[in-house]
This record gives structure tokens, C-alpha cells and sequence, in this order.
């Protein structure tokens, strides 16, 4: 992903190293400022004004690193009794 100058991007600049999991259409980072342990964000890779304007490919792309992340936390953090999915 690269950084534009003329429209910055907080997400545009996320270091390589910083995503847990990605696939063609989004990826996916441990949050910097996190509400819980283990709190992560999903981010479509194309730039969009409202969730309501991602295309199927890509809330199925999102919606399978979420059940990604959640396998995962819950097999890493078996105290994990729930999962809070924002937009």
C-alpha cells in the first residue's frame, strides 16, 4: 500500500510488519490504541467513504479475515467469552 501526499492516509502508511493477516482485498492489524487485548481492525485495501460503498468481493474478503482473527483469538485466549464487531 502506498501513501499518498495529496490525500493522507493513516492506513496507507501501516508498516509491513504490522499485519497479522491479509488477503487480496483487505488486511487486517492489532489496534495501536486497543479497547481489549488482542483488539483488531480490518481495513479494506481500496480507499471508500462508508462501509455501504465496498463491493460484495470485499465484505466477503473482510468478513473472512474476521473469522480468521476469531478462530484464532479464541484458540490463542481461551478466556475469550465474546466478540464486538464495529463499522
Amino acid at each position: 500500500m502506498k501513501h499518498d501526499r495529496n490525500n493522507p492516509c493513516l492506513f496507507c502508511s501501516i508498516p509491513s510488519e504490522r499485519i497479522v493477516i491479509e488477503n487480496d482485498l483487505a488486511y487486517a492489524i492489532h489496534d495501536g490504541f486497543p479497547v481489549t487485548a488482542l483488539h483488531t481492525l480490518v481495513i479494506p485495501k481500496r480507499h471508500l467513504e462508508t462501509y455501504f460503498d465496498l463491493t460484495e468481493a470485499e465484505l466477503l474478503a473482510c468478513n473472512d479475515l474476521l473469522k480468521s482473527i476469531r478462530a484464532a483469538i479464541a484458540k490463542s485466549d481461551t478466556s475469550v467469552e465474546g466478540f464486538n464487531i464495529g463499522l
